[in-house]
């Protein structure tokens, strides 16, 4: 069952009634965001509240954020906080490669994060910022990926206010796939016969191994 459907499923009965695991998950997750971030769910839907939810940025995040504008840092994580409700800074790098992207970014937590790629592509140099949003495969509670999914188009918003920082490629991606040199190229750079999808799956390696990125946006 996806969110989706189960949303649906929700708002269509007062009683909850027998629920699968998978729908009790669901649903306890939804309950538990009553109490622990009222302002996220109402009386509405889970969707109509859900879809977009607003958590402010912290200082310490937002002065990170207006260092990566300023050339400082080239690379800024951020988490959401749910006790606080707000987006929080976890960690900056002043100069960090594509390939060290692997070390910093949490394989077992959802995670938000700017990256400035500098690089040379046919004789020229170019300046991408990019936002990844990470998120494992398993492992995390559907109480985190609701909220990450939900306030992650408000953060931009809000990074845009803070620090005009507006990324040229968003990212998703999952524990599993490592970023590199090449894979960041091929989304600053994508082939002609390439088109670009909002959360688009571009084909996987033909060979087993460590899995690459997968899904891009816009």
């Amino acid at each position: 069952m996806t969110l989706e459907a189960f949303e649906k499923w929700l708002s269509s009965k007062e009683d909850p009634g027998p629920m699968s695991e998978l729908e009790k998950e669901f649903y306890n997750a939804h309950q538990e965001l009553k109490v622990t971030a009222p302002s996220v769910v109402a009386a509405q839907t889970v969707r109509d509240k859900l879809q977009c939810v607003f958590f402010p940025v912290d200082q310490d995040a937002k002065e990170e954020l207006r260092k990566l504008a300023n050339h400082t840092v080239n690379y800024v994580q951020l988490a959401v906080d749910t006790l606080n409700e707000a987006v929080k800074l976890e960690c900056s790098k002043t100069s960090i490669s594509p390939e060290q992207l692997n070390e910093v970014i949490p394989r077992d937590k959802p995670r938000y994060h700017f990256y400035r790629f500098s690089h040379k592509y046919n004789s020229q140099d170019y300046d991408s910022l990019f936002f990844i949003y990470s998120m494992p495969s398993s492992g995390c509670t559907i109480k985190e990926r609701m909220l990450y999914s939900s306030c992650k188009q408000p953060f931009l918003q809000a990074a845009l206010s803070a620090a005009n920082l507006s990324p040229d490629k968003k990212i998703e991606i999952d524990s599993k796939e490592l970023l590199s040199l090449d894979i960041l190229i091929e989304y600053t750079h994508p082939a002609p016969q390439m088109k670009e999808k909002s959360f688009a799956k571009p084909p996987g390696p033909s060979q087993r191994g460590a899995r690459r990125v997968t899904k891009a946006v816009g």
